[in-house]
């Protein structure tokens, strides 16, 4: 996105974060491309960069996971990854070949093998994805079995890297597909889901927020928090957790790298002067994603949202005009403007960019990673953020985070949450590459999925007894509401009448889709479908308010429906079933794994 739009940030990669914290069935054929894609051949292709209980992942292994996550990519977006899109893809073929390395030892040790008439059969019959991908293979962009099963009949190709391929990958695949197969539920447990889905209830809900203001913390002792915690473990249990050290040391670029990328800026608006197209241009100079679309924003931009020295030109447009190349941080951006009618009486564009990135020359480059091989070999020994303090760097502590977390101070750098997490303490990262600045992460400290250590969550314990605190006087407030309602004054005048803060009654509703008003709080939720209709519900405490309830309708499910709708009731059952338990299975393997991550010291920043 333009940076001159004013609190633009790119956030179009947050989906990777899905990838890293979904389970997916069939990670194994998911996972490496043979030679048939190529890939980077050099001298140091057997090096191992890494190991996973002692066994080794290669230079080859990282690059063909690698250029295989980066030709799908192509083939979803039309574009090659660039930036940090690339740099989260080397994470994710990092942890994907961690993965695949552990359930293929697993299934070793299970006894799992393949057989000549197996592999055969896949190869026939369920090519992999990066096999579906090839041009070569695809009509219309769409996998043509036909094409695929021409080739395979010709006898000059050779078949045999993706033939050693499967008798590979096989063993964990059986060993998943089993794994799933356990995952089954009984009749009563699928009519159950059936109820969830389709019977409603219908309640009024009064609700009462916690008191405000100071409190009597004097009890919150040492003593007082201890005994709490150990009542209450499973509050504070669990995924496995990490906490980070992050450095950023800002790219050298030298005088004369800016120069040549402003000639190479010159050098494109000479051709838009004699005519050139913009968007072909875009296509084929631009080093943002918008280039793909010919620099196209795809949406108006109001001249409120363009800042620096950009808005006093845009403003002087009329009908459309292609701006001079300005520089912001380390790019140079050729903005093309078109007047559309204003919007709510601004003026507005259609607009579109050609960005040119300022690259350090190989020399700048090779002396900031002199600097970086000093400081990781220093982090190994007195922790990143002394080394960095050394060197005149600031460091970062991230908050403690869990795979799935969203982590403000990890926005700009998601790829270090996947690296923390598989890593083990102490362990420092190969150098990031953010555009702008160089990055490294050291993991400080981890915890294993489970109860938490008390000291670790202390703050939470004594927040917890706080809320309590702040919700004793509105429990005894809503007691009252509901000694007045049993003595037959009305629901919404007894609740009001005791300060709820909120009194509703919402539209009939299933178990699967609570409203707002009883949403974190599944014992409510439960007394609205378990109670008689017409009886009090509550007072009940929720993790954040008291709630008070009553039952004023039942809605029953369409029994007459049940056969019609059980497959697709009992094929989400299963679903749901087998992605839980497998995730459950997988990240148990991965914590009982010894991973050594050595890719900072083999492979650097290309």
């Amino acid at each position: 996105m333009l940076k001159f739009l004013r609190g633009s940030r790119r956030t179009a990669v947050i989906w990777w974060l899905i990838i890293f914290g979904t389970a997916v069935t069939f990670v194994i054929g998911f996972s490496v491309a043979p030679n048939l894609v190529g890939g980077r051949q050099t001298a140091s292709a057997t090096e191992p960069i890494g190991t996973v209980n002692g066994k080794p992942i290669t230079v080859a292994d990282y690059d063909r996971t690698l250029n295989q996550i980066q030709t799908t990519f192509k083939a979803q977006y039309n574009r090659d990854p660039q930036g940090r899109d690339l740099e989260i893809m080397k994470e994710q073929a990092w942890a994907q070949l961690v993965t695949e390395q552990a359930i293929l030892q697993q299934a070793d040790k299970m006894g799992y093998g393949a057989t000549d008439d197996e592999v055969l059969f896949a190869v026939r019959n369920t090519p992999p994805p990066w096999v579906r991908s090839q041009e070569a293979f695809q009509t219309n962009g769409q996998f043509d079995p036909r094409k695929y099963q021409s080739a395979l009949s010709n006898p000059t190709s050779n078949w045999a890297p993706l033939e050693d391929e499967m008798r590979r990958m096989l063993p964990g695949q059986k060993l998943e597909s089993n794994l799933l197969s356990t995952a089954k539920f009984s009749e009563p447990e699928l009519r159950e889901a059936f109820l969830d889905q389709y019977e409603k209830a219908s309640v009024s809900v009064a609700r009462w927020q916690p008191v405000q203001g100071a409190i009597d913390t004097s009890k919150f002792t040492d003593a007082a928090l201890r005994s709490y915690y150990a009542a209450h473990q499973g509050r504070f249990a669990g995924e496995a957790q990490a906490q980070a050290v992050i450095v950023r040391m800002v790219k050298t670029v030298r005088p004369e790298d800016q120069a040549a990328t402003l000639d190479r800026a010159k050098g494109v608006m000479a051709q838009l002067k004699g005519g050139a197209d913009f968007a072909q241009l875009a296509r084929d100079n631009s080093d943002d994603p918008s280039g793909a679309q010919g620099g196209d924003f795809g949406q108006v931009v109001k001249l409120s949202n363009i800042g620096g020295a950009m808005k006093a030109k845009a403003a002087a447009v009329r009908d459309s005009t292609v701006l001079e190349p300005e520089l912001q941080g380390n790019r140079y951006y050729i903005l093309k403007l078109k007047r559309v009618p204003d919007v709510n009486g601004e003026a507005a564009f259609r607009a579109a960019q050609i960005v040119l990135m300022i690259h350090p020359s190989d020399e700048s480059k090779q002396a900031d990673m002199d600097k970086l091989r000093k400081l990781r070999v220093a982090a190994g020994r007195k922790g990143l953020a002394a080394a960095a303090a050394d060197m005149g760097l600031a460091a970062t502590t991230t908050e403690w985070f869990s795979l799935q977390m969203m982590v403000p101070s990890l926005m700009a750098l998601p790829q270090a949450q996947q690296f923390a997490l598989l890593a083990e303490a102490g362990a420092v990262s190969p150098v990031y590459d953010m555009e702008d600045a160089w990055a490294l992460v050291q993991v400080k400290d981890k915890h294993p999925a489970g109860p938490r250590p008390f000291e670790s969550v202390r703050p939470l314990v004594r927040g917890a007894m706080e809320l309590e605190a702040r919700l004793a006087p509105p429990m005894a407030a809503a007691e009252r509401a509901a000694a007045a309602i049993k003595a037959g004054k009305p629901f919404e005048e007894a609740a009001k009448a005791e300060g709820a803060s909120m009194v509703e009654t919402p539209p009939p509703f299933t178990r699967s889709s609570p409203p707002g008003s009883l949403a974190g709080s599944p014992r409510a939720i439960g007394m609205a479908f378990g109670l008689p209709v017409g009886q009090l519900g509550g007072p009940v405490q929720s993790p954040i308010a008291v709630i008070l309830l009553r039952k004023n309708a039942m809605e029953e499910a369409p029994v007459a429906k049940y056969d019609s709708l059980k497959s697709a009731i009992s094929q989400n059952l299963l679903s749901l079933r087998q992605n839980r338990s497998f995730q459950a299975w997988l990240d148990g393997l991965r914590d009982q794994s010894t991973v050594k991550d050595n890719r900072g010291e083999v492979l650097a920043p290309q």
